[in-house]
């Protein structure tokens, strides 16, 4: 599956919010773009998106294919054909507020991703995910 990057820019460009750790790839300045892709390996056809940075050690970046999670020294992938549904848990189950919410879940056959969001920046990445499923 790929991901067509103007359709998930039209998304969040839509939402007319302004994150401090969520932006577009094009909107990145160099630096953070270089140190973000050292961590990663992308196939030949494949495009950074969107990422959510609010540290240099953790964060995500969502690219054309893939889902990559940076944590602990470490990163995870998740193929976005792997993705079978995204979910707000914490909002259903009411232990956080719409306010309060900073994750979503990522279910794939395999496993759960529990994806950390900036505050009030999950609708449009849920929005995202959601048209990515």
């Amino acid at each position: 599956m790929t991901v067509k990057p103007g359709i998930i820019e039209s998304i969040f460009a839509r939402y007319k919010k302004e994150f401090r750790h969520t932006l577009l790839w094009k909107n990145a300045n160099k630096s953070t773009q270089s140190l973000l892709l050292k961590r990663v390996k992308l196939l030949v056809d494949e495009s950074p998106i969107l990422y959510y940075s609010p540290s240099t050690e953790n964060g995500w970046l969502l690219t054309t294919e893939n889902l990559f999670i940076f944590g602990d020294n470490a990163t995870r992938t998740m193929r976005l054909a792997d993705i079978e549904s995204v979910e707000l848990k914490k909002l259903w189950e009411e232990t956080e507020t719409k306010i309060e919410l900073s994750s979503l879940q990522l279910f794939s056959k395999s496993e759960l991703i529990n994806l950390e969001t900036e505050k009030l920046s999950w609708p449009v990445i849920f929005k995202i995910f959601h048209f990515i499923v």
